[in-house]
């Protein structure tokens, strides 16, 4: 939400202490694909969120970014 509100450098923050609390996570990398996106740093959110559907291309929240990413 943070991101989705112009927040981008606390969303950055929050985006690290979660990583540490669940390193890995497909959500969370996901998540920051899109606020990485939302701030205006596009190539390297989307390709954030082709990462994630790399490791997991079953991850419909990827696609469902990606996808929307790549419309607007």
């Amino acid at each position: 939400m943070l991101a989705d509100n112009g927040e981008y450098a606390a969303a950055e923050r929050e985006f690290a202490a979660a990583r540490l609390g669940n390193p890995g996570s497909l959500a969370i990398e996901t998540d920051h694909g899109w606020a990485l996106w939302m701030a205006g740093r596009e190539e390297e959110g989307k390709a954030k969120l082709r990462a994630v559907l790399a490791r997991n291309p079953d991850f419909a929240e990827a696609w469902n970014d990606l996808v929307l990413t790549t419309l607007v």
